[in-house]
C-alpha cells in the first residue's frame, strides 16, 4: 500500500470519527454535516437524508371569503406548492372554529372542526349551515401525498344578522343630537351596555332611528344596506314588526317600544306619520337645535298604531329617548 492509500484511509477513518461525535451529521452547517454531504456522498454514497417537506402555501397562505350571508361563505386561496407532489394531487382540508384558536397547524387540528373530507385538487369551498350573526374562524390544512401538512392563516368572518334589534341610548337628550353623524355616535356608544338575546349579535352597522332632510328612515336600508326582510326585535328579542316596511309604513306595530322593553318614555322620531319620511316642520333643525325655538316630532312609547311614530311635536328642549338600530 502507497503512502498516499495510507493517507487518504487515515483521513476517512477520522472523519468517520469526527461524524460520530460532532453535531448533527446531517445538518450541512455542522463540520460532519458539510463533510457527509459534500465529501462522501459522492465518494461513498453515504449521503445526507433527504426530508420530504410539507406543502407550502400559496400567496402567503392568504385565505379570501367573499358572498357573506346568514348562513353561508364561499372561501377561496392560492393552491400550494409541494417539492414531491403535484398541485392536482395536493388535498386540503377546510376547518372552522367560533373561537380565534385556530392559527397554527397543531390547534388547527386540535380545535378545529373539519368541514367534508380532504379533497385533491380545489381551491375554493362553500361553508353552508352557519349560524346567522355569528363569528366564525376558518382555516385551511394543505396535506401532500406522504401526509405532509402545512396550514394557510386564518380568516375571520361574520354572518349576517337575521334579524334587526331596535334599543336605546342610554340617556334623554334633547333635540340636539348633533345631526345624524352626531345621533348614531350616540347610539354606537350605548351598544356595549345591552346582551342581545339570545347570542348577542355583532351590529354591522348601527343607526339613530331619526330621519333628517334627505336622509330618512325609509331609507335607511338603502342608504346603510340593512335587510328589509329581517324581522325587528328588542334586545330580548321581542318581536316589533315582521320587516322593515311593516316598521316604518304600516299604521301598527305588533308590540309597542314600551311592551317590548325598549323605552318606556316619548322619543325622538322627526319622522312624519305616514311612510317613515322626515317631518320637515318638526325636526329640530335636523336635529341640532335643543332650545325651545323649534320643535320635533315624538314617538308614544304605548301605542301600537301610528302614533308610535308621531304622537306630538314638542319643543326641542325637552329631554326625550333616543332610539338605535343594530343591523
Amino acid at each position: 500500500m502507497n503512502k498516499r492509500k495510507q493517507i487518504f484511509i487515515l483521513q476517512f477513518l477520522f472523519s468517520i470519527s469526527c461524524i460520530q461525535r460532532i453535531g448533527n451529521p446531517v445538518d450541512p452547517i455542522t463540520p460532519s454535516g458539510f463533510f457527509l454531504q459534500n465529501n462522501l456522498c459522492p465518494l461513498f454514497k453515504i449521503c445526507r437524508p433527504k426530508f420530504d417537506s410539507a406543502p407550502a402555501p400559496g400567496n402567503l397562505g392568504i385565505i379570501s371569503s367573499s358572498n357573506i350571508a346568514k348562513t353561508s361563505v364561499i372561501l377561496s386561496w392560492t393552491a400550494a406548492n409541494d417539492e414531491s407532489t403535484s398541485q392536482i394531487a395536493i388535498k386540503y382540508g377546510v376547518y372552522f372554529s367560533k373561537k380565534n384558536n385556530i392559527t397554527v397547524l397543531n390547534d388547527t387540528r386540535a380545535n378545529g372542526t373539519l368541514i367534508d373530507t380532504f379533497t385533491e385538487n380545489i381551491s375554493a369551498k362553500t361553508v353552508s349551515g352557519l349560524d346567522p350573526g355569528t363569528d366564525y374562524y376558518f382555516n385551511i390544512i394543505a396535506q401532500d401525498s406522504s401526509g405532509n401538512q402545512s396550514v394557510y392563516g386564518s380568516k375571520n368572518i361574520y354572518t349576517l344578522n337575521d334579524r334587526i334589534v331596535l334599543f336605546r341610548y342610554l340617556f334623554l337628550v334633547t333635540g340636539n343630537v348633533g345631526g345624524r353623524i352626531g345621533a348614531d355616535g350616540l347610539c354606537s356608544s350605548t351598544r356595549s351596555y345591552f346582551f342581545i338575546d339570545p347570542n348577542n349579535i355583532t351590529c354591522a352597522g348601527i343607526r339613530a332611528f331619526l330621519s333628517f332632510s334627505g336622509d330618512n328612515i325609509s331609507d335607511m336600508p338603502l342608504n346603510y344596506r340593512i335587510d328589509t326582510s329581517n324581522p325587528i326585535v328588542s334586545v330580548r328579542n321581542t318581536v316589533i314588526a315582521n320587516n322593515w316596511n311593516d316598521l316604518t309604513k304600516n299604521t301598527s306595530i305588533l308590540n309597542s317600544i314600551s311592551n317590548s322593553s325598549v323605552s318606556s318614555s316619548p322619543y325622538w322620531t322627526f319622522t312624519a306619520t305616514k311612510d317613515g319620511v322626515v317631518d320637515e316642520t318638526n325636526n329640530c333643525l335636523n336635529g341640532t337645535d335643543g332650545t325651545m325655538d323649534s320643535t320635533g316630532a315624538v314617538g308614544d312609547a304605548l301605542a301600537t298604531n301610528i302614533f308610535w311614530l308621531n304622537r306630538a311635536a314638542q319643543t326641542c328642549n325637552n329631554l326625550r329617548s333616543l332610539l338605535c338600530v343594530c343591523f
